[in-house]
């Protein structure tokens, strides 16, 4: 069905790709059922996706930056293209943020009280 803005919207039935709609500018959706999880697909690279990929992936930005869904092993939430990387509480080592230069730094609750390492070595204390 042709919509009077120009997008074009899909029956669930009748398309392998499982698209949903489609806009004029280039955004696409599309329903569930997908082998990648794929939700909605942006003009400008970017890509958003439904709950249930192994990697738990719930966008990518076009700059090349994936934020995740809960569910990782290792808590991860963000990834830049640059190595920076933050992670949902609740991991052992209560890790909240790491980047390229070797800094990190904690959520409270670690038995030590560690705060920040970073990337010359120095180490930071909560009180």
């Amino acid at each position: 069905m042709i919509h009077a803005d120009g997008s074009e919207q899909y029956s669930p039935q009748g398309r392998p790709d499982h698209l949903w709609w489609e806009y004029p500018d280039g955004l696409r959706g599309y329903y569930e059922g997908r082998p990648d999880q794929l939700r909605w697909e942006y003009p400008d690279g970017s890509r958003y996706y439904y709950p249930g990929r192994p990697d738990q992936l719930w966008t990518e930005t076009a700059n090349g930056t994936r934020y995740y869904y809960r569910g990782r092993p290792d808590r991860l939430w963000l990834e830049t293209p640059d190595g920076r990387r933050a992670y949902y509480p609740g991991r052992p080592d209560q890790l909240r943020r790491e980047y390229p230069d070797g800094s990190r730094y904690y959520y409270p609750g670690r038995p030590d009280q560690l705060w920040t390492e970073t990337a010359n070595g120095t180490r930071y204390y909560l009180d």
